[in-house]
């Protein structure tokens, strides 16, 4: 479910940002070298955290897979300038339909500037069903009978 969330988002910004790269989050940072001409966004999945389920005999519950979104972008004077890239940002990830659930944003902020780049991040998370594909372990009648016996009226 992880790579479908994230393939989700990465398609949605390749759509609407072309002029920009949309790659995955690298595993060291310090050594990524941006080489797009106007910037790029980077993914990185973050958490998942997992809610209290939701029936007795099986283990349905409802997930919250977090991820960050980060956006660089190239030579800009100030950051003014990243002001309408981060409001289309902001208008393309929300309420993007993942599996038949929106995607919800939680915080967008500045990160730093790394050789002339701006980069900034947006927290963002869609909660979707954990379903329980184990054996079905719900109790038939005839054995509540056996472990609890009804008395005779």
């Amino acid at each position: 479910m992880i790579d479908t969330v994230e393939n989700r988002i990465s398609q949605t910004l390749e759509e609407k940002f072309p002029e920009f790269d949309v790659l995955p989050f690298p595993v060291n940072f310090e050594e990524f070298h941006n080489t797009s001409p106007t910037g790029c966004f980077l993914t990185r999945f973050e958490n998942m955290v997992f809610q209290v389920q939701n029936t007795l005999t099986a283990v349905n519950c409802n997930t919250d897979y977090n991820f960050t979104v980060f956006f660089s972008a190239r030579y800009l004077q100030n950051h003014r300038e990243a002001y309408e890239f981060l409001k289309k940002l902001v208008k393309t990830l929300n309420g993007l339909d993942i599996l038949n659930k929106r995607l919800t944003l939680k915080k967008l902020v500045f990160e730093d500037e790394i050789n002339g780049d701006l980069w900034y991040s947006l927290s963002v998370c869609v909660n979707l069903p954990v379903v329980d594909e184990n054996k079905n372990l719900s109790i038939s009648e005839d054995d509540l009978d056996v472990l609890f016996p009804r008395k005779a009226v």
